[in-house]
C-alpha cells in the first residue's frame, strides 16, 4: 500500500477492501464521538483536518454517524487515495476538501479537530512522534488518533480477516505487516507525551485497536 509505484487497479482494490474491513471492525466509532464532543464544546460546525486519510471510509462513515455538521478536509500524499475519498463523500452527499501533502513533511493544514486514522503503524518512533506534534500544532481544539495495538489477537486477526473480506493481495500482506508493526497503548503514550500532547488519553478499542485523544485546555 505504500508503494507508490503500486498499480492503480491493485491500488484501488486495496483501498476498497480496507474500507470493508474498517467498516465492520467499527474504525469509524471513535471520530465519530470525538466529532460530537467538539461540536458541543464549540456549539458550531466542526472543521476536521483528516491526515493521511487514505480512501476515505473511516472519514465519511464517522461524519455520517457523528450527526453534527462538519467542515471536513482529507489530507494525503497519493493522487489516487484522494479521488477514490472524493468519489466516496460525493456519493455520500458530503462536501469534502482535499489537499495533496506529505503528513510526514511540513506543516500541517490548521483545523478544529485534527486526525489521524490507521497510519502511525507504518511509522518509526521519530516519524511518529513529529506528526502528533505537527497535529498539536494545527488543532484548534483538539487531536484523536485511531491506530492498530499491537497484540497476538491483532496478529492473528490479521492472518484470517482479511482473507475472509477481501481477494486483494496488497491488503492480505499489508494487514499481517501492519499488525506486526503496530505500537502497544503505552508506546503511543510515550509517543503523545514527548510531542507535547500533555494530559493525552489512550484507551483501548474493539477489536485491537486504541484511540488517543487530547484536547487544548480550555
Amino acid at each position: 500500500m505504500d508503494d507508490p509505484g503500486l498499480d492503480p487497479g491493485l491500488h484501488r482494490a486495496a483501498l476498497a477492501g480496507l474500507a470493508r474491513i474498517n467498516a465492520l471492525s467499527f474504525a469509524w466509532m471513535g471520530l465519530a464521538r470525538e466529532l460530537r464532543a467538539v461540536h458541543y464544546r464549540l456549539g458550531r460546525s466542526v472543521r476536521l483536518v483528516d491526515v493521511a486519510g487514505g480512501g476515505g471510509d473511516v472519514l465519511t462513515r464517522a461524519i455520517v454517524a457523528s450527526g453534527v455538521p462538519v467542515q471536513p478536509l482529507l489530507a494525503d500524499v497519493s493522487e489516487l487515495a484522494i479521488e477514490v475519498a472524493s468519489d466516496r463523500a460525493r456519493r455520500r452527499g458530503i462536501a469534502l476538501d482535499v489537499v495533496r501533502c506529505d503528513a510526514l513533511a511540513g506543516a500541517l493544514p490548521p483545523g478544529d479537530l485534527v486526525a489521524c486514522s490507521l497510519f502511525l503503524h507504518h511509522l518509526d518512533w521519530d516519524q511518529a512522534t513529529g506528526l502528533l506534534g505537527r497535529m498539536r500544532a494545527a488543532a484548534g481544539v483538539g487531536v484523536f488518533v485511531n491506530d492498530l495495538r499491537w497484540s497476538r489477537l491483532g496478529t492473528v486477526l490479521a492472518r484470517v480477516v482479511p482473507r475472509l473480506i477481501t481477494r486483494s493481495a496488497v491488503v492480505h500482506t499489508d494487514a499481517l505487516l501492519s499488525a506486526k508493526a503496530a505500537w502497544t497503548d503505552e508506546e503511543l503514550a510515550s509517543m503523545a507525551d514527548s510531542a507535547g500532547l500533555v494530559g493525552a488519553v489512550v484507551r483501548r478499542a474493539f477489536p485491537s485497536r486504541m484511540e488517543l485523544t487530547w484536547s487544548h485546555p480550555a
